[in-house]
């Protein structure tokens, strides 16, 4: 085998790599020679990716040389919209007429309010100038809105409902509904109701008496016959002046209808000082007047019957003798 020898002197000695770990490293520790410690390695820290926030998306504005059309921008997201019927509370949920009652508009509220006022009203009710006192229709008014818990501030809107006729005519061409309530009411007073209308209400005042009320009415009776004088002098007493609309004169006033009648003397003769107890003073006089007639009537009857049968007895009785003693007589005469 041919030897071959290597030219060693003219070789270039071979780098050595810039991580090379020197040879004490690696071979055990002695005496000599100081250990060495291994680097401990480097941990590399979490990285944290931060979130990405979508940048807004603006719509592309079309060039005014480009002849190809812009693109259509990219739909929004729907955003969760609240529901104003829902409740606030889902541990408490609210009735659904209520949350009706809470959200409904308060416009929408007065008109039904009003409409249940219309619904309300009967035609006797309204007031046409010329059918009773303003005075007494407007406090059927009042109430009815009272019932129906409408607000003063809708008084005014719902004021025409209770007028008709003359009355409904004078609203509109006065212009009222754009006063005031209270101001309205005065207007209408003052046109309908004038000095020479309190004087014709007391001159009916005066000449009504429960005699006069009686002979209108002699069908009923006397209770119900002194049941119409009050409740017309009620009405009347709604058109007199504020003076002579207390309690005392109407309470006067009774007293003196109600004289010379007989079914009311016991009341009259010592009247109590209050209205209402007058007036179940009256309602027992009147009853009592009724029994005590009734009872006569009865005595009457029985008295009656008695003496017609005592009567007839007594005719009987005589014809009796006189056939008796025309039978005697022809008797003597034909011996």
């Amino acid at each position: 085998m041919e030897a071959r020898i290597y030219d060693t002197s003219s070789a270039k000695p071979t780098p050595k790599p810039a991580n090379a770990v020197p040879a004490s490293a690696i071979l055990p520790a002695t005496p000599q020679s100081p250990v060495l410690r291994q680097p401990s390695p480097v941990q590399p820290s979490p990285v944290q990716p931060s979130p990405v926030q979508p940048s807004p998306v603006q719509p592309v504005q079309p060039s005014p040389t480009s002849s190809t059309p812009a693109p259509a921008p990219l739909p929004r997201p729907l955003q969760p919209t609240a529901t104003k019927f829902l409740p606030t509370d889902a541990a408490n949920p609210m009735p659904m007429y209520q949350q009706y009652q809470q959200y409904q508009p308060q416009q929408s509220i007065g008109a039904r309010l009003m409409a249940e006022v219309a619904k309300i009203y009967t035609e006797e009710q309204k007031y046409d100038g010329t059918n009773g006192s303003f005075d007494h229709k407007l406090t059927i008014f009042l109430d009815i809105c009272n019932r129906v818990e409408l607000p003063e501030e809708g008084y005014l809107r719902a004021f025409p409902t209770m007028l008709k006729g003359l009355a409904l005519d004078h609203f509109y061409n006065a212009f009222l509904s754009q006063r005031t309530f209270q101001e309205a009411c005065d207007n209408i007073r003052g046109f309908f109701e004038g000095p020479s209308y309190h004087r014709r209400n007391l001159d009916q005042w005066n000449a009504i008496s429960l005699a006069s009320i009686t002979a209108k009415n002699p069908e009923k009776s006397t209770y119900e016959n002194v049941q119409l004088l009050i409740n017309e002098l009620r009405q009347l007493q709604y058109g007199l002046t504020h003076d002579l609309q207390s309690t005392e004169f109407l309470h006067n006033k009774i007293i003196i209808s109600c004289q010379g009648s007989l079914a009311c003397r016991y009341a009259i003769a010592n009247p109590p000082p209050g209205l209402p107890q007058l007036i179940n003073k009256l309602q027992s006089s009147i009853t009592a007047y009724e029994k005590e007639q009734h009872y006569k009537n009865e005595a009457y009857f029985a008295n009656r019957q008695y003496h017609r049968n005592r009567n007839r007895n007594r005719n009987n009785y005589s014809d009796s003798e006189d056939k008796l003693g025309n039978a005697f007589t022809s008797l003597l005469l034909d011996k």
